[in-house]
């Protein structure tokens, strides 16, 4: 887990994830979106886990995508013009697990 995705365990069946980007708003970036990902697929195997809050670190939870996280470095061939968007993909799924 990186340190754009914080993930704490406030009690046994609850887990708090909080976006951590506050200079950005936590605006969502590939990166962050996977994060989101690689975490809540962890947490949906948690069979103790029953419940998910999904949070923002500063002044706002998240103010959307964040179109600079979704472009890749200035290619050096020059075949791919810099700001070139190769991913749009940004859904995150968020869901809790019951033991029932």
């Amino acid at each position: 887990m990186s340190d754009i995705l914080l993930c704490e365990r406030i009690d046994d069946h609850v887990h708090v994830l909080t976006l951590n980007r506050p200079e950005q708003l936590n605006a969502m970036t590939a990166e962050l979106c996977a994060a989101l990902h690689v975490e809540l697929d962890r947490l949906a195997a948690d069979r103790s886990c029953r419940a998910i809050i999904v949070t923002g670190a500063g002044r706002g939870f998240c103010a959307g995508v964040d179109l600079r996280g979704y472009v890749r470095p200035r290619a050096t061939t020059g075949s791919i013009p810099h700001g070139t968007a190769l991913e749009t993909r940004s859904t995150c799924h968020v869901w809790s697990t019951s033991s029932g």
